[in-house]
């Protein structure tokens, strides 16, 4: 993986949705939205239902989350995950 990317997973209880790495990512959280970059701080949040935006490449990818489910997200320095109900 380059240093300046992150390993994304998107993952349902079905499959995985999205593998891949990414330079940014924007996404809903409860208390507002927030940007990712590489090697931010580990941490961990309940994802809000909205678009998650990946920024691959320099293509941006988007993803409707379902608008009535809630998600969590969690992060170590190279590796974020984002864990749906449904998707």
């Amino acid at each position: 993986m380059a240093e300046n990317k992150m390993m994304v997973r998107v993952i349902a209880p079905e499959r995985v949705f999205y593998e891949g790495e990414a330079s940014f990512l924007e996404f809903n959280t409860i208390e507002g939205i927030i940007g990712l970059y590489p090697k931010h701080i580990p941490m961990t949040v309940v994802v809000a239902p909205g678009v998650l935006k990946i920024r691959e490449d320099g293509d941006l990818i988007q993803i409707a989350a379902d608008i009535a489910q809630q998600g969590i997200h969690f992060s170590d320095m190279r590796v974020v995950y984002f864990i749906y109900k449904s998707i």
